[in-house]
C-alpha cells in the first residue's frame, strides 16, 4: 500500500511524502505544460506550485497526460509527480450542528453549539465565547487578591505602552466618570493573571438571586454597581450625587446556576452633555443658562442674584400689595421676567429691561423704596 502524506500548512512541514529521501526543495512554479522539467532535469524531492490548470505532456515520464489543478503542490520522487495538497481557497467550512460539547474541550476548540445556535469557541480559563451574541474584553489583575466571576470590573490603569489595561472591583462613588466601569467578569482571575470580562451578552453559571448582596432580585430586574461592597451589584439604583450605573439585566434568578445578560448604560451628568458649557460648579446655587451667541448652555448664573429678601435678609413670600414692602441687599435682584429685574441702588430700587436703565418707570415710595403700583397680586413662592 503506498505511504499516505499531508502537508501541514502551520509547521510548512510535509508529515510524509512518497518514495522522497532527503529535503523537499522548493523550484519555483509551473503555469503551462512546457514549465514542467524532463526526466532528465528534475531531481528527487523538487517541490513545484501550479498557478493554473496544467497537464504534463513530457513523454519520459511514466504518467504522462497527469493533470494538474491550479494551485496544487507537486514533489518528483524519482518516477512520478506526488501531489502533496492544494492551497486553493476553500468554499465553507461544515460544523457537525449536532455535537453536544463535553466540557472538557480544550482551549482554542470552535463548534456548533446547538443550544446557543451559533458557533462556540473555548478560550483561557475555561471561558466559553459565543460568536455574535458577546463581547469580551481583557484586563489584568493587580491588586493582590482574585476577582471573582460574576462581579463588577473598572478600568484601574494602563501597562506602560503594552495597550493593556489593569481591572478592579470598586465602588460607585460620587465624582466617578461611570465609563471607567467595563463589565462584568466571566471567570474567576488571580493576581497577576489575565481574565475576561464580558461587556455584552451572558453570563452564566452564577449566583443570580441576590442572596450573597443580603437582596432578593427575579427576573427581569435591572442590576447597578453598588456604592457600598467593591465589585458588588445591586437592585437598588444609588441616589445622586453617586452615578446609577446600569450593567445587567437577571435573565435566571438561582442561588448558584443563574445568568446574567450583561450591557453596561452609561448616565451622564449635566456638565457632560455637548450642548453644556464647562463652567465648574462650585457655589450652592448656580443656574444653567442658555447662550445664544455662543449656542450653549453654561452655570453663569445664581439663584441667588435673583432672590426677593425681606428685613432679615431671607426669601421673601407671600402675595405682594401696595402696604407690603420689599428691602433689597445691595447687589441683589428681584426678576420680573426673562428681560427685566429691580435691584437696590443706595435707598432707591432701579428698573433694568433688556440690560439699560430705565429711569422712567414710576414714583418711588419714600417710605420702602418700592414704587407705587407695582408687583400688585405677584405671588413668590
Amino acid at each position: 500500500m503506498a505511504e499516505e502524506f499531508t502537508f501541514n500548512p502551520f509547521t510548512a512541514n510535509f508529515d510524509a511524502v512518497q518514495n522522497i529521501d532527503g529535503a523537499l526543495i522548493f523550484q519555483g512554479t509551473i503555469s503551462i505544460a512546457s514549465d514542467f522539467p524532463t526526466t532528465a532535469d528534475v531531481k528527487n524531492g523538487w517541490v513545484y506550485f501550479t498557478t493554473a490548470d496544467v497537464t504534463d505532456d513530457d513523454p519520459t515520464k511514466t504518467n504522462t497526460g497527469q493533470d494538474f489543478q491550479s494551485k496544487d503542490e507537486i514533489a518528483w520522487n524519482g518516477t512520478n509527480w506526488a501531489v502533496m495538497g492544494n492551497t486553493k481557497d476553500v468554499d465553507y467550512i461544515s460544523f457537525d450542528t449536532t455535537y453536544t460539547p463535553t466540557g472538557s474541550e480544550p482551549t482554542g476548540t470552535s463548534y456548533y453549539d446547538s443550544e446557543n445556535k451559533t458557533m462556540s469557541t473555548v478560550l483561557e480559563n475555561g471561558v466559553i465565547g459565543q460568536w455574535f451574541e458577546e463581547d469580551f474584553h481583557a484586563g489584568q489583575n493587580d491588586t493582590g487578591d482574585t476577582l471573582l466571576n460574576g462581579t463588577v470590573a473598572t478600568y484601574a490603569g494602563s501597562i506602560g505602552n503594552s495597550g493593556q489595561i489593569r481591572i478592579a472591583n470598586t465602588i460607585a462613588s460620587a465624582g466617578e466618570n461611570p465609563i471607567l466601569t467595563i463589565g462584568i467578569i466571566t471567570a474567576d482571575i488571580s493576581d497577576g493573571a489575565r481574565g475576561k470580562i464580558t461587556t455584552r451578552g451572558n453570563v452564566r453559571g452564577i449566583q443570580t438571586d441576590g442572596a450573597n448582596y443580603s437582596e432578593t432580585w427575579t427576573e427581569g430586574e435591572i442590576l447597578y454597581k453598588s456604592s457600598t461592597i467593591a465589585g458588588g451589584l445591586t437592585n437598588v439604583p444609588p441616589e445622586a450625587p453617586i452615578p446609577a450605573i446600569p450593567l445587567a439585566v437577571v435573565i435566571s434568578a438561582h442561588a448558584t446556576n443563574g445568568t446574567l445578560f450583561i450591557r453596561p448604560t452609561f448616565p451622564q451628568s449635566l456638565t457632560m452633555l455637548t450642548d453644556v458649557n464647562g463652567t465648574p460648579l462650585t457655589t450652592s446655587g448656580q443656574l444653567l443658562e442658555w447662550n445664544q451667541t455662543e449656542g450653549y448652555f453654561d452655570f453663569t448664573a445664581n439663584i441667588n442674584d435673583y432672590a426677593r429678601l425681606d428685613g432679615t435678609n431671607q426669601p421673601f413670600t407671600g402675595d405682594l400689595s401696595t402696604n407690603e414692602n420689599i428691602i433689597l441687599v445691595a447687589g441683589k435682584k428681584v426678576y420680573l421676567d426673562s428681560n427685566s429685574y429691580f435691584t437696590k441702588n443706595g435707598t432707591m430700587l432701579e428698573l433694568w429691561v433688556n440690560g439699560e436703565l430705565n429711569a422712567d418707570w414710576g414714583t418711588p415710595n419714600s417710605a420702602s423704596g418700592a414704587p407705587i403700583g407695582l408687583l400688585l397680586s405677584l405671588t413668590y413662592n
